[in-house]
């Protein structure tokens, strides 16, 4: 499987454990039916928060079908908590997420402000909301950034309910966009330059900061900016991977100092490979967020959750004895995968840094004693499990069977679930990285 719970795929499976079910109309749903939250923070774990979307057009599917991947965005009126907001900008987000057939739930954007600038929900603006795809337990985004967050600034996430024009379309999880509202949560400034670098990471390792030239058009590619673009932000960036690609090892800590929040970056380093990141920046050197604060450093901001905790194994990548997955079983991915991949310098040059590497690895085990460990992480499970099991039960657009969600949650460590894969990487890291 590729994860807890087993893994779906495109088309009419749901992963291992059976068929997927057959989509149908859920169940109606009015406000009148759902208790409102209008005090609770709106990444709060505790509650289970329904938003009701209403598009004018009964075939609003197809109409957001045909806008997918484009910049058109369609006007609802969303009902949260009792409070109406007009004209919410919404559209289809995501990539693999988006190829689960029609009448299966889609990951969607919220644009608060689409047409009323300064429209917002308890301050936020935009939302995303996520279908998790290739997770019958619907935690991997949100349990992974929870325990992110306990290291470095990482986006909120929680559960909610989505309703789309009166029928319900189940459970949800909302994930924080990063933006000027995420600056202001984490680093108490909105300013600086934002840039996302997707899958592809603009191939050749050019998103993990290969060094190239000296020109802006060759990174653009890799490096999608989403705030206002400034030379120097990108005079900065190129900067960035020229110390990496042209400076000495024993020079090269000096050297980042000014220009990285390097313990940020190692932790940030420390938890896609602790957590095996199934499509993670350790083996892509892509799929993240990147900011530029007006201190002049750089931080690393995880993007992509949704494949957190995979159990996906295979063969070994790159020379050397820095390779990928360690045999069959992603559990004993090697805290120094990738150290070798000399097209990934963001990686290989800043782990052949002896002390860096020893940094990261104390960070590493620090990670695996902490929140690996079931006894923490555990009752997070249980409560979101008790949370949301009845409307998981109901939910007539979900990509998996309920028991793959009931084994995927279970407190037992069954083959493939969220226990196993916190009791099996636990361990095999401890191994790993004692002295």
């Amino acid at each position: 499987p590729g994860g807890p719970g087993g893994r779906g795929g495109r088309g009419g499976r749901g992963g291992r454990g059976g068929e997927r079910p057959a989509a149908s109309p859920g169940v109606k749903l009015t406000p009148a039916d759902v208790q409102n939250f209008p005090d609770a923070p709106l990444y709060d774990a505790n509650v289970l928060r329904t938003f009701f979307i209403e598009l004018k057009n009964p075939a609003w599917e197809a109409e957001l079908v045909a806008f997918n991947n484009t910049d058109v965005d369609v006007p609802a009126k969303v009902t949260v908590d009792g409070k109406e907001y007009s004209d919410v900008g919404i559209h289809f987000r995501g990539n693999s997420s988006f190829g689960v057939g029609n009448g299966y739930k889609r990951s969607l954007n919220l644009s608060f402000d689409f047409v009323h600038e300064g429209q917002a929900i308890q301050g936020y603006r935009t939302l995303n909301f996520l279908n998790a795809n290739g997770d019958p337990t619907f935690l991997r985004s949100v349990l992974s950034l929870h325990i992110a967050r306990q290291y470095i600034p990482a986006p909120k996430a929680n559960l909610v309910r989505v309703v789309i024009n009166g029928e319900n379309w189940g459970v949800y999880a909302n994930q924080q966009q990063f933006n000027k509202d995420f600056l202001k949560d984490n680093y108490d400034t909105t300013k600086g330059t934002r840039w996302k670098i997707p899958q592809g990471g603009g191939g050749n390792g050019v998103g993990a900061f290969r060094y190239v030239d000296d020109e802006v058009s060759s990174y653009q590619s890799a490096f999608q900016i989403k705030s206002k673009d400034k030379p120097k932000s990108w005079e900065a960036l190129i900067g960035l991977a020229r110390i990496l690609n042209k400076t000495p090892v024993a020079q090269l800590e000096a050297a980042l100092a000014p220009v990285l929040d390097i313990d940020s970056y190692l932790y940030f380093l420390a938890l896609d490979n602790v957590l095996v990141s199934g499509d993670g920046f350790w083996t892509r050197g892509a799929d993240y967020s990147l900011y530029l604060h007006p201190d002049g450093r750089f931080r690393f901001i995880p993007y992509d959750a949704n494949e957190m905790f995979s159990f996906r194994g295979g063969r070994r990548r790159g020379g050397g004895g820095g390779g990928g997955y360690q045999g069959e079983n992603g559990v004993n991915l090697e805290p120094l995968a990738g150290t070798f991949d000399k097209s990934k310098p963001i990686v290989a040059g800043i782990l052949a840094v002896p002390a860096l590497r020893e940094r990261y690895l104390g960070f590493v085990r620090e990670i695996a004693e902490k929140s690996l460990d079931w006894d923490s992480v555990g009752p997070i499970v249980k409560q979101y499990r008790e949370l949301v099991l009845e409307d998981v039960k109901r939910d007539t657009r979900k990509l998996f069977p309920t028991e793959q969600f009931l084994v995927g949650t279970a407190n037992d460590p069954l083959e493939g679930n969220l226990r196993s894969f916190f009791d099996q990487r636990r361990a095999a890291l401890l191994k790993m990285t004692a002295h």
